[in-house]
């Protein structure tokens, strides 16, 4: 038990593992929640931009990095928005550090954010050629067939 000179709150667990949340920090990850919704809506609106000036695209029958890939009208729209995706997931890593207790468990959380950032703006940067990948799995199947 407490004596009644000890401060003793439902946080004293949290306290004792890691820093709790301050003010400046809470604004922190208000911010950061805020960019990363935006961020995605934004993701998914360069997405549609960019299906709407690509003739012929099938949002059922092709992959978005085709709309990023050297041959399409505007590929700089998607890959754009794919790194500002990376972004986004970089601000959501953010808030998490600010937000969450310094225990081991946040620091994987927080570092598998962080990759996710950088794989998607390493995606967005670096262009892929998605219809090629389709065509090897087509030419593998008929060798298979072959066979």
């Amino acid at each position: 038990m407490h004596s009644d000179n000890e401060s003793y709150t439902n946080n004293d667990h949290y306290m004792k593992r890691g820093e709790p949340p301050t003010l400046q920090s809470r604004g922190l990850v208000t911010r950061a929640a805020w960019l990363a919704i935006a961020g995605q809506v934004l993701f998914v609106g360069t997405w549609l931009i960019s299906a709407s000036l690509q003739p012929k695209y099938s949002h059922l029958g092709q992959y978005v990095s085709e709309l990023g890939a050297g041959t399409a009208k505007a590929p700089w729209l998607v890959n754009g928005g794919q790194v500002l995706l990376g972004v986004t997931f970089a601000a959501l890593a953010v808030g998490l550090w600010a937000s969450l207790p310094r225990t081991r468990a946040s620091l994987v959380v927080v570092v598998l954010f962080a990759s996710v950032a950088l794989l998607w703006a390493v995606v967005g940067v670096f262009a892929t050629e998605c219809a090629l990948r389709r065509w090897m799995t087509r030419a593998s199947v008929r060798s298979k067939r072959v066979i």
